[in-house]
């Protein structure tokens, strides 16, 4: 966990790089987010969403009025290109959609002055935030489902509020089917668009998705799962943080036999039925089970569809 730190903070300006070497380990390995406002002090969020914010010497306090680091504007903006690797043409596409993907699966959120053409926002500029958050990946942490894993012959939809780790335990998920770590390896399409769950850089998944999985990064997840229903014949598609624009695919993927695997946003029964396009594919089958997860990705409640 101290490493996947390390790696992610290497991204970032070496002021900030050096000020963080100095928490102490068991923060570094409990940190799950970087936050780099302009004029306001460097926070942090633990794993259990408590928010600190950086000192001078080092040390983290809740208490942001005492002697914390404060981000420049120019620490910002050396940081922005650190991020890019001094070549922030090649991130166009990801910084109009507001992140940039790093190598090992960390991503960095962004917020600044939008710019548009025809109405679609086509840039990013005047990079005001920052909001890195680092990848972890727990070998064995979907366990707790793996009788669902096994025995549910339709999808599993596994859902969560924000930071619980919903795609730490759907990369183990996937891990699991793919390797035959439960039952013989199945075939698995990873829509991941992204790039989080995979760590996908040049070609390669770095984190352990299994031996029989296939990666869709940087293409839209309803398309990914299109696609590759028809050139991959997977047994199951997964991907992470579903919405509306997602529903005919997973819906196509039921028609064609292909178990889904996705996480939401939704803490609770009641906050899942009001997305109400995620909800309707509880009803009409496309997944049988819907697991809620709490606060460092337990499991708070499995539920089957029949008891919605």
């Amino acid at each position: 966990m101290e490493n996947n730190f390390f790696e992610a903070t290497s991204f970032l300006s070496d002021f900030f790089k050096n000020k963080m070497s100095l928490l102490p380990t068991d923060v570094k390995s409990r940190t799950v987010e970087i936050r780099l406002r302009r004029e306001m002090p460097l926070a942090l969020t633990l794993e259990n969403g408590t928010t600190y914010f950086l000192e001078r010497n080092g040390q983290i306090s809740e208490d942001p009025c005492g002697d914390v680091l404060v981000c420049s504007g120019g620490e910002i903006e050396q940081s922005f290109l650190s991020l890019c690797r001094y070549s922030v043409h090649t991130h166009q596409t990801e910084i109009s959609q507001g992140y940039i993907m790093l190598r090992g699966g960390h991503r960095a959120g962004i917020a600044g002055r939008g710019v548009t053409e025809k109405g679609e926002i086509i840039n990013i500029t005047d990079i005001s935030s920052v909001n890195l958050r680092i990848a972890h990946e727990i070998r064995g942490c979907a366990a707790p489902i793996s009788d669902l894993l096994l025995t549910e012959q339709r999808g599993i939809l596994i859902a969560g509020p924000p930071l619980c780790g919903k795609t730490t335990v759907l990369r183990d998920a996937v891990r699991m089917l793919s390797s035959g770590e439960i039952g013989s390896p199945k075939s698995v399409l990873l829509a991941d668009e992204r790039g989080e769950i995979s760590a996908f850089y040049k070609g390669k998944a770095y984190n352990d998705v299994g031996m029989c999985t296939d990666v869709y990064y940087g293409i839209k997840k309803s398309d990914a799962i299109n696609m590759g229903i028809r050139v991959m014949s997977p047994r199951y598609a997964a991907c992470d943080e579903i919405t509306e624009q997602e529903a005919p695919s997973l819906c196509a993927a039921l028609n064609s036999g292909v178990r889904a695997i996705c996480t939401v946003h939704a803490d609770c029964p009641d906050s899942l039925k009001e997305k109400k396009a995620v909800y309707s594919l509880v009803e009409s089958g496309v997944f049988g089970s819907v697991v809620f997860l709490e606060r460092g990705g337990k499991i708070k409640t499995k539920l089957r569809r029949e008891n919605f």
